[in-house]
């Protein structure tokens, strides 16, 4: 076991998280009530956009208590080692163990509880026990699809199927349809992401730096790819995402001229530096963008096609008019498939038919 695993596990650290958990408990339970919604999150202190995708779904949850009605929670997988906070991002959010947070609870009610796909299985198999623990509570279960690749088995599904009604919720909206729907077996919705323009530092092409920012997300082709860049740029700087709080990675992005993802191609490595006033590259995947977005300039049908042409379309917009007007066509495509406003919108939309009928 590594020493950084050896720490996570260690008893003070636990015997210490444990404390500030329920001290937090303590100071907020005499105001819980029957009905809870509750986000599964991974028991490590780090940032990434599933991560930072669920806390914002909790923050504006609990924002629209007054329209659901509930207390908002984020907890730990059972299973991972205990967490208290996130804090390479600001955030508002405690983290409490499930098992603690429902001890403390009256026994009964309703409790949805919000999991990432990638928890699924695992969820599905500690689920029976919970409902043996906790007879009285009214199970709900929302999967937080927010990668159309990591879709979990069916078999998982029908598993919380069992014990409460299951929905999906997604991230894309290229996904979100009967397809998915039947692939996963139960009702889809869409959530979209938190991201939205006015969250950004937006520099002007005066204000930016001979740098790419590149994603940290393996891919065969990421060496490759890499070093012949590289090779024809010798002008850029290419900065891999890594070992950096939130705040700071808004910051970098903002100074980049370019960014490049090896992820899923729609994420947040391509939308968050275009709405920081840079110009986004990425290869298209019918998985993940929609079709208005695949002709937009600088997303490339192939690998192939983003090596031999990415270092020539980079020169060729390499003053402040072509680069200010490549930057506003993808800006205002995502702008409108990006905003705030729909996001909350959806939120709404969502728990209004979750809780149809409830007091």
């Amino acid at each position: 076991m590594s020493l950084k695993n050896l720490w996570r596990n260690n008893f003070i650290r636990k015997k210490y998280i444990a404390d500030k958990q329920s001290n937090y408990l303590e100071s907020v339970s005499a105001g819980i009530n029957n009905r809870l919604i509750l986000f599964l999150v991974p028991g490590f202190d780090r940032v990434n956009g599933g991560i930072l995708s669920i806390i914002s779904l909790a923050e504006e949850t609990e924002k629209l208590k007054s329209r659901h009605k509930a207390d908002v929670f984020v907890c730990t997988m059972p299973g991972d080692p205990p967490l208290s906070r996130f804090t390479k991002f600001k955030n508002s959010m405690h983290v409490v163990d499930l098992q603690m947070l429902l001890s403390r609870s009256n026994g009964s009610g309703s409790v949805l509880v919000h999991i990432p796909e990638i928890f699924v299985e695992r969820y599905s198999q500690k689920i029976k026990q919970l409902v043996t623990d906790h007879p009285g509570i009214q199970w709900q279960f929302n999967i937080l699809l927010q990668n159309i690749d990591l879709i979990p088995k069916r078999s998982s599904v029908e598993c919380l199927k069992e014990y409460g009604t299951t929905t999906c919720t997604t991230a894309h909206q290229a996904y979100s349809n009967k397809e998915t729907e039947d692939l996963i077996g139960c009702s889809i919705y869409h959530f979209s992401v938190w991201v939205s323009p006015e969250k950004y530092i937006n520099n002007s092409y005066e204000e930016k730096r001979n740098l790419i920012v590149v994603s940290p997300d393996k891919h065969p082709r990421r060496k490759e790819i890499l070093e012949f860049l590289k090779g024809r740029m010798s002008d850029y700087e290419f900065r891999v995402i890594k070992n950096m709080t939130y705040e700071e990675y808004k910051r970098v992005i903002a100074s980049a001229k370019f960014s490049l993802t090896f992820g899923e191609g729609l994420d947040g490595y391509l939308i968050e530096p275009v709405f920081s006033g840079s110009v986004g590259s990425a290869v298209y995947n019918n998985k993940f963008f929609t079709d208005d977005l695949s002709e937009l300039p600088f997303i490339y049908p192939s690998w192939d096609e983003l090596k031999a042409r990415f270092p020539e379309d980079v020169e060729s917009i390499d003053n402040a008019e072509r680069y200010s007007f490549t930057n506003s066509l993808q800006f205002k495509a995502f702008a409108m498939h990006y905003s705030h406003e729909k996001y909350i919108q959806n939120l709404m939309d969502y728990y209004d038919i979750c809780f149809k009928g409830s007091a």
